[in-house]
């Protein structure tokens, strides 16, 4: 299991729209974000993003972002406890 680093919701978000920003203003993407049961691979937390009509990134790398940040990152076990 790969070990990832733990991040706050807030923290999470600031990620994604760093690496939105390299394909369109994170103002071109409707972003939802939740808080899952740990996979087998350890990931507990899942993600959509969904370009507006506003979006110009012609590159679709952008579907990549989720998927690499979800490899990277846990949501913080304290917010956990706060949500439950």
């Amino acid at each position: 299991m790969t070990k990832r680093a733990s991040v706050d919701m807030g923290r999470l978000d600031a990620l994604i729209q760093q690496e939105l920003a390299v394909f369109c203003p994170f103002e071109g993407f409707s972003l939802t974000l939740w808080r899952d049961l740990a996979e087998p691979n350890g990931c507990n937390w899942n993600g959509r993003l969904q370009p507006l009509p506003k979006c110009t990134a012609v590159d679709t790398r952008w579907w990549d972002v989720i998927p690499k940040l979800r490899s990277c990152y846990n949501l913080d076990a304290i917010e956990a406890a706060e949500t439950a």
